[in-house]
């Protein structure tokens, strides 16, 4: 498990490598955390296991998996 000050900064990348961008706040909310990663766009993503998939913090990369629908919010 990783704390929220070692994962804001990390790149954040879809599992077939496409960078999304920079994970820069982490969200608590009641069901569960919520990433905020900045790119070309936001993207605002559920820190489920379903989402994120590997976390590296020695390459300071999370993994992601898009879940349908996510890309259209």
């Amino acid at each position: 498990m990783a704390w929220t000050f070692q994962l804001v900064g990390c790149e954040v990348r879809t599992e077939d490598g496409r960078v999304l961008g920079a994970l820069a706040d982490v969200l608590e909310t009641g069901a569960h955390p919520v990433y905020v990663v900045r790119g070309e766009r936001e993207w605002m993503l559920p820190a489920v296991e379903s989402v994120v998939k590997r976390v590296d913090l020695e390459a300071g990369v999370v993994t992601v998996a898009l879940i349908p629908g996510l890309e259209e919010i």
